[in-house]
């Protein structure tokens, strides 16, 4: 689905629009829909640069109340396809890649993959957790004042105190 013929990619600019059918990628367990990805092909006398936007719906696990929402996502990634490229390099924006001629294949899946994982949020919260504004309200935490302390605290308390 994401394999490309390299002769098949015309001199100068073009631009593919494709609509990625649901689980095709394996994003270790993390369900999405609606991927939709362009991609702007640059071919010159020895290199290929590809860029692609993408932009889909990730299934997530709120870290808060382990509720399941709908996240929305999307990002840019570049590929710079060169003949003889003595090394190849990855970085956060771009990859440096060698260009088979011969082969006549260019495979993105896995760039695909890892920018869409990259842009998966470390805090994963639930849309009801953000006021109006997109701020994070912040936890109530309500102590029961009729229940009494556990008595093992405070002889914790002690031997820290004692060991200082």
């Amino acid at each position: 689905m994401l394999v490309f013929k390299i002769n098949e990619i015309p001199k100068g600019k073009s631009v593919e629009h494709l609509s990625v059918p649901d689980q095709i990628l394996d994003l270790s367990g993390i369900p999405y829909r609606g991927l939709r990805l362009d991609i702007t092909f640059e071919r010159r006398e020895m290199a290929i640069i590809m860029t692609f936007n993408f932009e889909t719906e990730v299934q997530l696990v709120c870290d808060r109340s382990l509720d399941e929402y709908w996240h929305s996502l999307s990002g840019t990634y570049a590929i710079l396809y060169k003949e003889g490229a003595e090394e190849e390099s990855d970085d956060a924006q771009m990859s440096v890649r060698r260009l088979d001629i011969s082969g006549n294949i260019i495979n993105i899946e896995q760039e695909v993959r890892d920018t869409i994982l990259l842009a998966i949020p470390l805090r994963k919260i639930h849309p009801r957790y953000f006021d109006e504004n997109g701020d994070l309200i912040e936890l109530e935490i309500q102590e029961d004042e009729t229940q009494e302390a556990d008595p093992r605290w405070d002889a914790l308390k002690k031997l820290k105190e004692t060991n200082q």
